[in-house]
């Protein structure tokens, strides 16, 4: 898990959070529940990583999440694999190769 990068995530996912708690009540929850995490991840405190079933938010996730706004979308799901220990090398191996072919 880096860190640096995951700071980064909490930061984006709170803005986005922030900027439509207002407009859904599953986003206001997704706030709501990831709020302790979020400040824990931006203030360098999260050691471990978290299974990714496990990080907050995730039943408003599967049940509304593709209706979100995109950054809230991004955002999140960025969060919760960095949170999670981040991709694998099997999954970067293969976006650089999505990359390379400018799939």
């Amino acid at each position: 898990m880096n860190k640096v990068l995951l700071k980064q995530k909490a930061i984006s996912l709170e803005l986005s959070l922030d900027q439509y708690s207002g407009n859904k009540e599953d986003i206001l929850a997704v706030k709501s529940s990831t709020i302790n995490i979020v400040d824990l991840a931006k203030n360098g405190l999260v050691d471990l990583p978290i299974y990714i079933d496990d990080v907050p938010g995730g039943y408003q996730w599967k049940n509304s999440g593709m209706s979100w706004p995109e950054d809230i979308r991004n955002s999140y799901h960025e969060f919760r694999v960095e949170i999670s220990g981040g991709l694998s090398d099997a999954a970067k191996a293969f976006l650089a190769s999505r990359e390379a072919k400018n799939i």
